[in-house]
């Protein structure tokens, strides 16, 4: 071989040599799309799995909330039912409390008014009598 051949044949394969490492230089970037895309798949199904998962809290949440408020209704509505019944109770115990005191009071005015009323009629016989009296007196001067 001479040495023209030699340095033609080297130029070749120097050429192809450019060409592999141009070749390896795209598989190596075409290896780091992939890996890059795998990776992007994952953290995609990730996210996806965490966004259930929180969009299932979120439901569980919301049922929560719904039930507390639920809660809280019946609660406000036995709690107002009570007090309706508490204050029906004390004002029937106020109104029969009220007719009792009444009842007292005219009992004891009575009691306090018989003896005032029998000195009463006692002293307006006295002052029947004494008319009578003076009527009867009147009667005898003229007569």
């Amino acid at each position: 071989m001479n040495k023209i051949t030699a340095a033609d044949s080297i130029r070749r394969l120097a050429t192809q040599y450019q060409d592999m490492v141009a070749a390896a230089d795209l598989l190596e970037e075409i290896g780091s799309l992939e890996q890059a895309s795998k990776e992007a798949k994952a953290a995609t199904h990730d996210a996806n799995v965490d966004r259930a998962s929180a969009l299932a809290e979120l439901a569980e949440a919301r049922e929560a909330v719904a039930k507390a408020q639920a809660d809280a209704t019946d609660i406000l509505q036995q709690a107002k039912f009570e007090a309706d019944i508490k204050a029906t109770d004390i004002k029937i115990a106020a109104e029969q409390e009220a007719v009792t005191i009444r009842a007292n009071a005219e009992r004891e005015a009575a009691a306090l008014l018989a003896p005032a009323q029998s000195r009463l009629d006692k002293l307006a016989g006295q002052a029947r009598d004494v008319e009578n009296a003076t009527s009867a007196a009147q009667n005898e001067a003229r007569a």
